[in-house]
């Protein structure tokens, strides 16, 4: 190791033990004084890379040996949906305010440990406080051992410290807080942050996502809104924006309470790119630099002279191909990487390449046993992610007053048997922020019951995006409208009189889009096939109307207009 390298290291364990010293991450007290029925664990040692080079070393507790009831309950960590975040940012681009962003510095290090839990002293415990002087002198002794007795002296040495510390403990250290490694504490973490944003900084907590959170400051007399404030948080990572002065006493009552960095102008969140053009009143989201990454990983499995330029990500000669592989065909494909490279395409299409979804849907059907032409057809994908990789959402701010943030929907289905495609999105702002395309869960007996199974899931979507809106005072006067290309599913759901035999078995879903067209939240209207933008989403299409129904659902039809 070069000597740049072992100081570089030294100062990364270093910044990990002062992060420890700074939260009071651990005690250190009597073996004997352990409370009685607790669970006693070693902890790992991780050293790491950044994609910056940064050399990062982070301690682990060994959670794989903990168990479940007795030293840890829940274990899931908070994330902002993708639906949420894409109506975050194209609420932003309307509000004409910077989204900024900051970040929690070791962030579960200031979440409390709920169950007592002790660690051995790790390995470094009593030298990674020394100074690098005492550090020069101790690894000049390491490699005097070395020099008299060999590697056979350097392992007697570590196993030495190892009986002492393990086997024979008069100390340990007992976990004060959620150290990274013990399972749930992304939960813990996930309640800081909480009460954080709750009780620290007064803001409400969506009932539709819970990790939205919002101030709205009304005037008294006018009753209008003065200030306001939303934020959205990833685990650790959190964007926000606002009025002036509710971001200013926002980033201060972080600073006073917990441990973080304010980044300013937020450029990237959760590796999508943010450029927000507050002049010009537009916001793009882009995963450029991940497909660049994606391409680089499975680079063995693409051409010599790079990716191939494809105009869609699943072509209908395509999806011809895709059947049931053979197990000789399956046998044959197995040591190929198709559960990855499905994975590295699948998390764009979640957020930013909406029209992929299909192809995603599709192909996923052959995650557990695929053969050579499947994989081909996934690395088809790819080179089509990398192709676009400068497209995403382009979200519109320069919208006339009575259709920003109005909420539009659009439902299709493709019967098929034994389970129909179907597919529906929520568009705001001239983009989508909300897209689904799956197959049903229920078996459709004719097209106008397929449809009305698709529009009433697409209500469903648009009602829990209206009472969002409502939490936020941005109630939606108006029914917010879902086309649909079927004559037959919108007058069944426009009809108060009784079904037709065929239609019966659909009581309960047609009396519930009924409802919901009495309630004044929704209104089916019907849209020529050929502008049905759900249509990306049930079939693979050719490149011409493939490329046009996206640019529709992405924002990207409106910039070529201008």
């Amino acid at each position: 190791m070069m000597k740049e390298d072992w100081r570089e290291w030294v100062s990364a364990v270093k910044k990990e033990i002062e992060s420890w010293h700074l939260f009071d991450a651990a005690k250190v007290v009597a073996f004997d004084e352990m409370e009685r029925g607790a669970t006693i664990i070693p902890l790992g040692e991780l050293f790491t890379r950044k994609r910056c080079g940064k050399y990062k070393f982070r301690q682990i507790a060994m959670g794989n040996m903990l168990k479940k009831g007795r030293d840890y309950g829940e274990t899931f960590s908070s994330t902002i949906s993708g639906d949420g975040l894409r109506w975050f940012f194209s609420l932003a681009v309307t509000c004409g305010k910077v989204v900024k962003g900051w970040d929690a510095t070791t962030g579960y290090l200031q979440s409390e440990q709920r169950v007592p839990i002790y660690a051995y002293l790790p390995s470094h415990h009593g030298f990674a406080e020394l100074s690098f002087e005492a550090l020069g002198t101790l690894r000049l002794h390491l490699m005097t051992v070395l020099k008299e007795e060999g590697i056979q002296g350097i392992r007697e040495l570590s196993k030495q410290m190892k009986r002492d510390r393990k086997d024979r403990p008069k100390t340990v250290m007992k976990l004060n807080k959620s150290v990274y490694g013990i399972p749930d504490a992304g939960q813990a973490f996930s309640m800081f942050i909480q009460g954080l944003h709750k009780q620290k900084c007064g803001l409400e907590q969506s009932e539709m996502d819970p990790c939205i959170f919002y101030k709205i400051v009304k005037d008294v007399k006018t009753d209008l809104v003065k200030d306001y404030l939303v934020a959205i948080t990833w685990v650790d990572d959190c964007r926000y924006f606002g009025t002036d002065d509710l971001v200013a006493e926002y980033e201060k009552t972080l600073i006073e309470n917990c441990k973080c960095t304010l980044e300013g102008v937020a450029k990237e969140f959760v590796s999508i790119q943010i450029h927000h053009n507050v002049e010009g009143k537009t916001l793009e989201l882009t995963q450029e630099d991940y497909w660049v990454k994606a391409v680089e990983r499975f680079k063995e499995f693409l051409p010599s002279d790079g990716p191939k330029q494809r105009q869609v990500p699943l072509s209908p000669a395509d999806e011809k191909l895709l059947v049931e592989p053979s197990e000789e065909e399956a046998k044959e494909a197995s040591h190929l990487p198709y559960p990855n490279l499905l994975g590295v395409c699948q998390y764009p299409s979640a957020f930013t390449r909406l029209e992929m979804r299909y192809a995603m849907s599709i192909l996923s059907r052959f995650r557990t046993k695929w053969g050579k032409k499947h994989f081909e057809l996934l690395v088809k994908t790819l080179e089509y992610g990398y192709a676009t990789r400068k497209m995403g959402l382009l979200y519109d701010g320069n919208l006339e007053k009575d259709k920003a943030n109005v909420l539009e929907g659009f439902a299709d289905c493709s019967l098929s048997l034994p389970r129909s495609q179907g597919c529906r999105l929520v568009m705001m702002n001239n983009a989508a922020i909300s897209f689904t395309s799956k197959r049903h869960t229920t078996t459709d007996d004719s097209t106008a019951a397929a449809e009305l199974t698709e529009q009433y899931l697409c209500a469903c979507d648009v009602e829990g995006y209206r009472n969002l809106m409502q939490e936020l005072g941005l109630r939606q006067d108006a029914p917010t409208v879902i086309w649909q290309d079927n004559q037959a599913a919108i007058q069944i759901a426009m009809n108060r009189g009784s079904l037709a035999k065929k239609t019966r078995a659909m009581d309960l879903r047609v009396m519930t889009i009924r409802n919901k067209i009495e309630d004044m939240k929704v209104v089916p209207m019907y849209l020529r096939t050929c502008e049905m933008i759900a249509d990306i989403g049930t079939k693979a299409l050719d490149p011409k109307l493939f490329t046009y129904l996206r640019d529709k659902l992405c924002g990207y039809w409106v910039k070529e207009e201008g």
